[in-house]
């Protein structure tokens, strides 16, 4: 999703191509669709990536939804916004250390039966409620 201080008409990767974009270090799927944009920066948290946004270090800043409403609300900051639509919806994923190789079947099998029953989407909710309560 890309955050920014006032409208951009942000509709796709490619709108953000002449833009001062800043995205969060090791987020390798953002990187990856930013590789054509022009002016491009790479920060290792999401509070210095957005205080770069309200300081206009960056025109615009590409992460996640709920790391981006995270930040906004954490630091206080006014007057940034979500562009509407979302630029893509990806899964993401986390990946085990080759040392950690034996548990990557029983940790899928366990996933698996979590989707299937919905318990993921319950703890998902449970949390974003946590995290983000109210309107």
């Amino acid at each position: 999703m890309a955050f920014s201080k006032q409208p951009m008409g942000i509709r796709s990767w490619e709108d953000l191509k002449p833009l001062r974009v800043g995205f969060l270090k090791g987020m390798l799927i953002i990187e990856t669709k930013l590789a054509n944009a022009e002016r491009r920066e790479a920060v290792s948290g999401p509070e210095a990536l957005f205080l770069m946004l309200d300081a206009g270090r960056t025109d615009v800043v590409v992460t996640s939804k709920l790391i981006g409403q995270l930040s906004v609300r954490k630091l206080g900051l006014q007057g940034i916004a979500p562009a509407s639509p979302v630029l893509e919806t990806l899964p993401l994923f986390h990946f085990l250390a080759r040392k950690n190789a034996e548990l990557a079947a029983p940790l899928e099998a366990a996933l698996v039966e979590m989707r299937r029953s919905g318990r993921m989407a319950e703890l998902k909710r449970a949390k974003v409620t946590k995290l983000l309560p109210g309107p």
